[in-house]
Protein backbone atom coordinates (compact mmCIF):
# COMPACT_ATOMS: atom_id res chain seq x y z
CA UNK A 1 0.00 0.00 0.00
CA UNK A 2 1.28 3.42 -1.02
CA UNK A 3 1.95 5.65 1.67
CA UNK A 4 -1.01 8.50 2.35
CA UNK A 5 0.43 11.88 2.22
CA UNK A 6 -2.66 12.47 5.12
CA UNK A 7 -2.08 12.23 8.72
CA UNK A 8 -3.92 10.66 11.44
CA UNK A 9 -5.90 11.54 13.33
CA UNK A 10 -7.72 14.20 11.20
CA UNK A 11 -10.52 16.54 11.84
CA UNK A 12 -12.61 17.51 9.37
CA UNK A 13 -15.08 21.00 9.62
CA UNK A 14 -17.91 21.35 7.83
CA UNK A 15 -18.35 25.12 7.96
CA UNK A 16 -21.38 24.86 5.63
CA UNK A 17 -22.97 22.38 8.03
CA UNK A 18 -22.43 24.64 10.89
CA UNK A 19 -23.62 27.30 9.30
CA UNK A 20 -27.19 25.72 8.54
CA UNK A 21 -26.91 24.81 12.29
CA UNK A 22 -26.95 28.23 13.41
CA UNK A 23 -29.04 29.54 10.86
CA UNK A 24 -31.73 27.27 13.03
CA UNK A 25 -30.80 27.90 16.16
CA UNK A 26 -31.11 31.46 15.39
CA UNK A 27 -34.45 31.20 13.40
CA UNK A 28 -35.80 29.78 17.04
CA UNK A 29 -33.86 31.88 19.17
CA UNK A 30 -35.22 35.07 17.48
CA UNK A 31 -39.18 33.77 17.43
CA UNK A 32 -38.34 33.08 21.59
CA UNK A 33 -36.70 36.35 21.86
CA UNK A 34 -33.75 35.22 23.03
CA UNK A 35 -30.42 36.41 22.74
CA UNK A 36 -27.35 34.37 21.96
CA UNK A 37 -23.58 33.73 22.79
CA UNK A 38 -21.75 31.48 20.69
CA UNK A 39 -19.58 29.23 22.80
CA UNK A 40 -16.07 28.64 21.05
CA UNK A 41 -14.55 26.89 23.94
CA UNK A 42 -15.33 23.08 22.35
CA UNK A 43 -13.05 24.34 19.03
CA UNK A 44 -10.69 25.82 21.09
CA UNK A 45 -11.69 29.15 19.59
CA UNK A 46 -11.33 28.43 16.27
CA UNK A 47 -11.05 31.90 14.21
CA UNK A 48 -13.26 30.51 11.17
CA UNK A 49 -16.17 28.44 13.28
CA UNK A 50 -16.40 31.86 15.14
CA UNK A 51 -16.73 33.77 12.11
CA UNK A 52 -19.53 31.45 10.76
CA UNK A 53 -20.90 31.89 14.21
CA UNK A 54 -21.28 35.91 14.15
CA UNK A 55 -22.25 35.39 10.35
CA UNK A 56 -25.38 34.07 11.14
CA UNK A 57 -26.41 36.30 13.81
CA UNK A 58 -24.66 35.43 17.14
CA UNK A 59 -24.43 38.70 19.15
CA UNK A 60 -21.39 37.38 21.30
CA UNK A 61 -18.55 34.93 21.35
CA UNK A 62 -18.08 33.23 24.99
CA UNK A 63 -14.99 31.04 25.35
CA UNK A 64 -13.56 29.53 29.18
CA UNK A 65 -9.89 30.08 28.11
CA UNK A 66 -7.94 33.10 27.31
CA UNK A 67 -5.33 31.75 24.64
CA UNK A 68 -9.09 31.28 22.86
CA UNK A 69 -10.19 34.42 23.52
CA UNK A 70 -6.71 36.11 22.40
CA UNK A 71 -7.06 34.14 18.93
CA UNK A 72 -10.90 35.69 18.49
CA UNK A 73 -9.11 39.30 19.31
CA UNK A 74 -6.90 38.68 16.66
CA UNK A 75 -9.14 37.53 14.61
CA UNK A 76 -11.36 40.90 15.16
CA UNK A 77 -14.65 39.77 14.39
CA UNK A 78 -16.45 42.64 15.46
CA UNK A 79 -18.63 41.27 18.90
CA UNK A 80 -18.01 41.60 22.47
CA UNK A 81 -15.88 38.42 23.67
CA UNK A 82 -16.78 37.17 27.06
CA UNK A 83 -14.72 35.13 29.45
CA UNK A 84 -16.96 31.95 30.28
CA UNK A 85 -15.07 30.62 33.10
CA UNK A 86 -14.63 33.36 36.05
CA UNK A 87 -10.60 34.13 35.96
CA UNK A 88 -8.24 33.54 38.77
CA UNK A 89 -6.70 36.38 40.85
CA UNK A 90 -3.63 35.39 38.11
CA UNK A 91 -6.07 36.35 35.30
CA UNK A 92 -7.90 38.88 36.31
CA UNK A 93 -5.61 41.80 34.30
CA UNK A 94 -5.98 39.71 31.34
CA UNK A 95 -9.58 39.07 31.79
CA UNK A 96 -10.09 43.13 31.38
CA UNK A 97 -7.53 42.93 28.43
CA UNK A 98 -8.88 40.28 26.37
CA UNK A 99 -12.54 40.18 27.11
CA UNK A 100 -15.54 43.09 27.26
CA UNK A 101 -17.49 41.09 29.96
CA UNK A 102 -16.89 37.86 31.83
CA UNK A 103 -19.27 35.24 33.80
CA UNK A 104 -18.95 35.71 37.44
CA UNK A 105 -19.31 34.25 40.78
CA UNK A 106 -17.37 35.82 43.18
CA UNK A 107 -16.83 39.05 44.93
CA UNK A 108 -13.22 38.68 45.91
CA UNK A 109 -12.56 38.20 41.92
CA UNK A 110 -14.82 40.77 40.91
CA UNK A 111 -12.86 43.44 43.06
CA UNK A 112 -9.45 42.45 41.29
CA UNK A 113 -11.80 42.66 38.17
CA UNK A 114 -13.15 45.96 39.04
CA UNK A 115 -9.61 47.31 39.90
CA UNK A 116 -7.98 46.05 36.76
CA UNK A 117 -10.87 47.73 34.66
CA UNK A 118 -10.60 50.97 36.74
CA UNK A 119 -6.88 50.98 36.09
CA UNK A 120 -7.00 50.60 32.45
CA UNK A 121 -10.05 53.14 32.56
CA UNK A 122 -12.12 50.85 30.43
CA UNK A 123 -15.68 49.34 31.63
CA UNK A 124 -16.44 45.42 32.10
CA UNK A 125 -19.66 44.28 31.79
CA UNK A 126 -20.37 40.63 34.13
CA UNK A 127 -23.28 38.10 34.19
CA UNK A 128 -23.55 37.15 38.09
CA UNK A 129 -23.38 33.65 38.01
CA UNK A 130 -26.15 31.51 40.64
CA UNK A 131 -25.75 28.16 41.75
CA UNK A 132 -29.35 26.28 41.63
CA UNK A 133 -28.40 23.11 43.09
CA UNK A 134 -25.81 21.75 40.59
CA UNK A 135 -22.80 22.52 42.83
CA UNK A 136 -20.50 24.40 40.47
CA UNK A 137 -20.31 27.48 39.73
CA UNK A 138 -22.29 30.62 41.49
CA UNK A 139 -23.79 32.68 44.39
CA UNK A 140 -26.20 31.15 47.04
CA UNK A 141 -29.56 32.60 46.26
CA UNK A 142 -29.78 34.01 49.17
CA UNK A 143 -27.01 36.25 49.03
CA UNK A 144 -27.85 37.25 45.52
CA UNK A 145 -29.54 40.70 46.57
CA UNK A 146 -26.31 42.30 48.75
CA UNK A 147 -23.74 40.31 45.79
CA UNK A 148 -25.72 42.52 43.25
CA UNK A 149 -25.67 45.91 45.30
CA UNK A 150 -21.93 45.83 45.84
CA UNK A 151 -21.22 44.80 42.06
CA UNK A 152 -23.39 47.49 40.61
CA UNK A 153 -21.15 49.64 42.84
CA UNK A 154 -17.82 48.52 41.65
CA UNK A 155 -16.03 51.33 39.85
CA UNK A 156 -15.54 50.29 36.19
CA UNK A 157 -18.19 47.32 36.51
CA UNK A 158 -21.46 46.89 34.67
CA UNK A 159 -24.10 44.31 36.18
CA UNK A 160 -25.76 43.39 33.07
CA UNK A 161 -27.72 40.14 34.43
CA UNK A 162 -27.64 36.54 36.07
CA UNK A 163 -26.87 33.70 34.62
CA UNK A 164 -27.47 29.82 35.55
CA UNK A 165 -25.64 26.17 34.06
CA UNK A 166 -27.62 23.40 34.28
CA UNK A 167 -25.63 19.86 33.75
CA UNK A 168 -27.19 17.25 31.07
CA UNK A 169 -29.37 15.31 33.56
CA UNK A 170 -31.94 17.83 34.53
CA UNK A 171 -35.08 17.17 32.96
CA UNK A 172 -37.73 19.78 30.77
CA UNK A 173 -39.91 19.93 34.04
CA UNK A 174 -37.14 20.64 36.38
CA UNK A 175 -35.27 23.20 34.08
CA UNK A 176 -38.45 25.03 33.82
CA UNK A 177 -39.28 25.38 37.08
CA UNK A 178 -35.50 26.08 37.91
CA UNK A 179 -35.40 29.01 35.30
CA UNK A 180 -38.51 30.51 36.50
CA UNK A 181 -36.92 30.91 39.96
CA UNK A 182 -34.22 32.53 38.60
CA UNK A 183 -36.27 35.09 36.43
CA UNK A 184 -37.97 35.74 40.24
CA UNK A 185 -34.28 36.23 41.48
CA UNK A 186 -33.58 38.62 39.48
CA UNK A 187 -36.51 40.88 40.22
CA UNK A 188 -35.85 40.76 43.42
CA UNK A 189 -32.39 41.39 43.45
CA UNK A 190 -32.93 44.20 41.06
CA UNK A 191 -30.34 43.82 38.07
CA UNK A 192 -31.04 46.66 36.17
CA UNK A 193 -30.39 45.64 32.70
CA UNK A 194 -32.50 42.05 33.08
CA UNK A 195 -30.78 39.85 31.19
CA UNK A 196 -31.25 36.12 31.84
CA UNK A 197 -28.97 33.81 30.77
CA UNK A 198 -30.58 30.51 31.13
CA UNK A 199 -27.81 28.16 30.65
CA UNK A 200 -26.46 26.19 27.25
CA UNK A 201 -27.47 23.77 25.18
CA UNK A 202 -29.71 21.69 26.84
CA UNK A 203 -32.07 24.32 27.74
CA UNK A 204 -32.22 25.03 23.88
CA UNK A 205 -35.06 21.84 23.83
CA UNK A 206 -37.18 24.74 25.96
CA UNK A 207 -36.78 26.85 23.25
CA UNK A 208 -37.86 24.72 20.04
CA UNK A 209 -40.31 23.16 22.21
CA UNK A 210 -42.06 26.32 23.00
CA UNK A 211 -42.00 25.85 27.36
CA UNK A 212 -38.62 28.07 28.10
CA UNK A 213 -40.71 30.93 30.64
CA UNK A 214 -40.32 34.44 29.27
CA UNK A 215 -38.00 36.17 31.41
CA UNK A 216 -35.07 33.85 30.21
CA UNK A 217 -33.89 35.75 27.18
CA UNK A 218 -30.24 34.97 26.51
CA UNK A 219 -28.64 31.43 25.99
CA UNK A 220 -24.71 30.38 25.88
CA UNK A 221 -24.60 27.96 22.89
CA UNK A 222 -21.76 25.70 21.48
CA UNK A 223 -22.90 21.93 21.29
CA UNK A 224 -26.02 22.85 19.20
CA UNK A 225 -24.66 24.72 16.34
CA UNK A 226 -21.97 22.76 16.30
CA UNK A 227 -22.44 19.21 16.48
CA UNK A 228 -25.99 19.24 16.51
CA UNK A 229 -27.08 18.24 19.65
CA UNK A 230 -29.05 18.96 22.62
CA UNK A 231 -26.29 17.14 24.75
CA UNK A 232 -23.61 14.95 23.78
CA UNK A 233 -24.02 12.41 26.93
CA UNK A 234 -27.07 10.17 25.33
CA UNK A 235 -26.17 11.41 22.68
CA UNK A 236 -29.45 13.68 22.48
CA UNK A 237 -29.49 14.66 18.61
CA UNK A 238 -31.89 17.81 17.63
CA UNK A 239 -34.60 16.63 14.78
CA UNK A 240 -33.22 18.02 11.32
CA UNK A 241 -30.32 19.76 12.43
CA UNK A 242 -26.25 18.14 10.89
CA UNK A 243 -24.35 15.67 12.76
CA UNK A 244 -21.28 15.45 10.01
CA UNK A 245 -20.32 19.30 11.20
CA UNK A 246 -17.04 18.06 13.06
CA UNK A 247 -15.65 14.36 12.15
CA UNK A 248 -12.68 12.68 13.50
CA UNK A 249 -10.62 10.18 11.32
CA UNK A 250 -8.65 7.64 12.35
CA UNK A 251 -6.50 4.72 10.50
CA UNK A 252 -6.73 1.22 10.80
CA UNK A 253 -2.95 0.27 12.69
CA UNK A 254 -3.34 -3.39 13.24
CA UNK A 255 -5.92 -6.26 12.41
CA UNK A 256 -6.70 -9.54 14.41
CA UNK A 257 -8.59 -11.56 11.96
CA UNK A 258 -9.60 -14.14 14.32
CA UNK A 259 -11.57 -12.18 16.36
CA UNK A 260 -12.93 -9.58 13.63
CA UNK A 261 -11.34 -6.69 15.65
CA UNK A 262 -9.07 -3.91 14.61
CA UNK A 263 -6.89 -1.31 16.16
CA UNK A 264 -7.50 2.50 15.29
CA UNK A 265 -4.73 5.40 15.81
CA UNK A 266 -6.95 7.46 18.23
CA UNK A 267 -6.91 6.80 21.81
CA UNK A 268 -7.90 8.54 24.87
CA UNK A 269 -5.73 11.25 24.94
CA UNK A 270 -7.17 12.37 21.66
CA UNK A 271 -10.73 11.51 22.31
CA UNK A 272 -12.33 9.57 25.28
CA UNK A 273 -14.49 6.65 23.68
CA UNK A 274 -18.13 7.48 25.75
CA UNK A 275 -17.84 10.57 22.72
CA UNK A 276 -16.77 8.63 19.92
CA UNK A 277 -19.56 7.55 17.77
CA UNK A 278 -18.64 5.12 14.44
CA UNK A 279 -20.27 6.30 11.22
CA UNK A 280 -20.27 2.82 9.97
CA UNK A 281 -23.20 0.63 11.60
CA UNK A 282 -20.83 -1.87 11.36
CA UNK A 283 -18.37 -1.26 13.97
CA UNK A 284 -18.26 -1.80 17.84
CA UNK A 285 -16.07 0.42 19.76
CA UNK A 286 -14.32 -2.30 22.53
CA UNK A 287 -12.09 -0.42 24.70
CA UNK A 288 -9.23 2.45 24.79
CA UNK A 289 -5.45 2.47 25.93
CA UNK A 290 -3.72 6.09 25.88
CA UNK A 291 -3.00 5.64 22.27
CA UNK A 292 -5.72 2.87 20.39
CA UNK A 293 -9.04 2.67 20.07
CA UNK A 294 -9.92 -1.16 19.98
CA UNK A 295 -13.37 -1.69 17.59
CA UNK A 296 -15.29 -4.87 16.59
CA UNK A 297 -16.37 -5.24 13.17
CA UNK A 298 -18.90 -7.28 11.21
CA UNK A 299 -16.85 -6.74 7.91
CA UNK A 300 -13.33 -7.36 7.17
CA UNK A 301 -11.00 -4.48 7.81
CA UNK A 302 -7.34 -3.50 6.10
CA UNK A 303 -4.29 -1.85 7.70
CA UNK A 304 -4.33 1.68 6.50
CA UNK A 305 -8.15 1.76 6.25
CA UNK A 306 -9.83 4.71 7.58
CA UNK A 307 -12.49 5.22 10.27
CA UNK A 308 -14.97 8.21 10.82
CA UNK A 309 -16.31 9.20 14.06
CA UNK A 310 -19.00 11.62 14.63
CA UNK A 311 -18.41 13.10 17.85
CA UNK A 312 -19.77 14.69 21.11
CA UNK A 313 -18.42 17.40 22.89
CA UNK A 314 -15.96 16.15 24.80
CA UNK A 315 -14.15 14.54 22.08
CA UNK A 316 -14.20 17.75 19.82
CA UNK A 317 -12.85 19.86 22.65
CA UNK A 318 -9.91 17.07 23.09
CA UNK A 319 -9.15 16.96 19.22
CA UNK A 320 -9.45 20.66 19.15
CA UNK A 321 -6.94 21.35 21.87
CA UNK A 322 -4.26 18.50 20.75
CA UNK A 323 -1.24 19.66 18.93
CA UNK A 324 -1.38 16.29 17.52
CA UNK A 325 -4.60 16.53 15.43
CA UNK A 326 -4.68 17.72 11.78
CA UNK A 327 -7.71 19.56 11.12
CA UNK A 328 -9.11 20.75 7.54
CA UNK A 329 -12.18 22.30 6.42
CA UNK A 330 -15.24 22.22 4.08
CA UNK A 331 -17.46 25.06 3.03
CA UNK A 332 -20.00 22.64 1.37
Amino acid sequence: MAPSHERYPRVVIDLGLIRKNTALMMEACRESGVEVMGVTKGVAGDPRIARTLVEEGVSSLGDSRLDNLERLVEADLGVPLWLLRAPSPSEAAACVALAGGSLQSDLGTLRMVSDQARRRRVVHHVLLMVDLGTGREGLDPADLPSACREVSAMEGIVLDGLGVYFDFKRTPSSLVRDLEALSELSREAGVPAGIVSGGASNVLELVIDGSLPKAVNHLRLGTAPLLGLFSSHGPRPIDGWARDTVVAEAEIIEVKRPRNEAIASLGHLDAPMAFLFPEAPAIELLRQSNDHTVLRTTQPMEVGERIRFRLGYDAMARLAASPFTRTSYRED
